[in-house]
């Protein structure tokens, strides 16, 4: 999520020339999404895609939310 956010801010930045994250499996991002943004396999030409949905372009997977939440 902190990735799509970070893309759709540096996507409106008009002097923006790269994006450094971390590409490496982590199972709990690519989960909590349903289409995972943010590693290696979601580029294009080794550049990141900006999701394009509603808000910050990604859905996020409320079974797997409630699955993590602490009460």
């Amino acid at each position: 999520i902190c990735v799509a956010a970070s893309l759709q801010l540096a996507a409106a930045a008009p002097n923006f020339l790269t994006y450094e994250c971390m590409a490496y499996d982590n199972p709990l991002r690519q989960a909590l999404t349903t289409e995972p943004v943010g590693d290696s396999r979601h580029l294009v030409d080794g550049q990141a895609v900006v999701p394009q949905g509603p808000g910050l372009g990604v859905a996020i997977d409320w079974d797997v939310v409630a699955r993590y939440r602490a009460t």
